[in-house]
């Protein structure tokens, strides 16, 4: 599923200059024959909202093509786009929709209302779909607000299922650092691994790790080169090589730097402690 968290976030959903006008919402039954074809015209700031509530579908769209299961919603625009859908028939497709309008009482052309398209997974479907049930009961006059609160619900869980999934990546990685440190010399083998910007993953770093990537892979090497030191009998050498640097002395002046005693110096400090 791609996630567009640009749409959402370009509504503003606050605004009093904004008004929701639910036009439809239904629930769409499994039925085994069912598919979607819409090919729209010009209906100005009108979006179509799908809540998936079970089964499996494929949707090509002109804003490209999405495998759907239960717990995906996507927000479409009904300007000059077309939709074709299938369903997987051995899990039939299940589906709430609202059709509605974001209608601009300002002067001015609202940027937030412009057409696109916004794809994502929600992690607690089942308060969306108290919500949508919510439409779904209200009178006319309230089906704006129930909407207005649903489109916040989906960007809010959004932004943690983004954010909760970002940690788990950062954290994966650090025990992919911990374990092998040897395989990661500098910030652009990091970007093998997590396909972001230097300058993003920095951040990303800082925001969970409160240290850069280069400094986590330094203090990753250093703990695992005092393990080596004091549960091998590796020389300097064979330890600065295992570890990744180019020479021992490169090994042995960082390792001062973080330690305050050379390897050999800590070696000889354990030892004479233990025994």
């Amino acid at each position: 599923m791609i996630n567009n968290d640009n749409y959402i976030s370009n509504i503003d959903i606050c605004s009093p200059e904004l008004t929701f006008e639910v036009e439809t919402i239904a629930k769409h039954q499994p039925i085994p024959d069912w598919k979607w074809d819409h090919i729209s015209t010009n209906h100005d700031n009108t979006y179509l909202l799908w809540l998936v509530t079970g089964g499996e579908a494929f949707i090509k769209s002109s804003f490209g093509d999405f495998s759907l299961q239960c717990g995906d919603a996507l927000i479409m625009p009904f300007t000059n786009c077309e939709y074709h859908g299938r369903q997987n028939i051995n899990k039939l497709f299940e589906v709430m929709w609202i059709i509605f309008k974001i209608v601009d009482t300002s002067k001015y052309e609202s940027p937030c209302i412009r057409t696109s398209f916004y794809a994502t997974s929600l992690p607690d479907l089942s308060f969306a779909i108290k919500l949508a049930n919510r439409i779904l009961l209200s009178n006319k006059k309230s089906q704006g607000h129930w909407l207005r609160v649903l489109l916040e619900e989906i960007q809010q869980q959004a932004k943690r299922k983004h954010i909760n999934e970002t940690e788990i990546r950062i954290n994966n990685l650090c025990n992919k650092i911990k374990t092998h440190p040897e395989l990661y010399r500098n910030i652009d083998a990091l970007q093998q691994e997590f396909h972001y910007s230097k300058d993003h993953l920095i951040r990303l770093f800082r925001q969970y790790k409160n240290l850069t990537p280069g400094e986590f892979i330094i203090q990753s090497r250093i703990e695992k080169a005092k393990g080596l030191l004091l549960m091998s009998s590796f020389s300097i050498k064979q330890i600065a090589t295992q570890l990744g640097y180019s020479n021992q002395f490169s090994f042995s002046k960082q390792f001062k730097q973080r330690i305050g005693l050379a390897p050999k110096e800590f070696r000889q400090d354990i030892v004479s402690i233990t025994w």
